[in-house]
């Protein structure tokens, strides 16, 4: 693993160098390489090149869509070069907005019918533990014992996302005996 990471902060380093951004707070790019040794559990990753600075979210696993999309739909001024990080292959692709929102966009988890009670449970605390484990899901630790008070956190902070997923995994376990 150690490999594929030096692989892609040697990648990132000379898509900076080549595209001469981000022009301010290059400081940003460390931690970015510090932060790929935290996210070395999700698979993917989507990372924003910006004039002022960088931005790197795991995706997949939860995280407020928002941390990507306000910079590729906003008028900022700033240049804005998205890339997809693929940690086992180490790869490094520019894509385009629409690919870098369809990557962030991916729910975590998608209940179906054929999902037993306890294959919810199993997976929606898997994909919490996972998001305290990696801080995504704000600046201070929540250990919410319901899942109610875990929607409701989603809710507040706006990540509709995993709000939703809260909120279906709540019906879905209600309507099976």
């Amino acid at each position: 693993m150690n490999h594929q990471l030096n692989q892609i902060k040697s990648a990132m380093a000379e898509l900076s160098e080549t595209l001469q951004i981000p022009e301010i707070y290059k400081s940003d790019l460390e931690m970015d390489y510090a932060a790929l040794e935290r996210f070395k559990g999700a698979k993917k990753l989507v990372w924003l090149l910006r004039s002022y600075g960088t931005v790197l979210v795991p995706a997949g696993i939860g995280v407020d869509p928002v941390f990507i999309t306000h910079w590729l739909n906003n008028d900022h001024g700033q240049v804005v070069v998205p890339f997809v990080i693929d940690i086992e292959t180490a790869k490094v692709e520019k894509v385009s907005f629409d690919q870098a929102r369809k990557v962030i966009a991916q729910p975590p988890l998608k209940i179906n019918a054929t999902m037993s009670r306890n294959d919810i449970v199993q997976k929606v605390e898997t994909i919490l533990e996972k998001g305290r484990d990696l801080k995504c899901w704000g600046a201070k630790e929540n250990t919410f014992g319901y899942w109610p008070e875990w929607k409701n956190h989603f809710e507040a902070c706006g990540n509709h996302m995993m709000s939703d997923l809260m909120g279906d995994a709540i019906r879905q376990l209600n309507s099976r005996p």
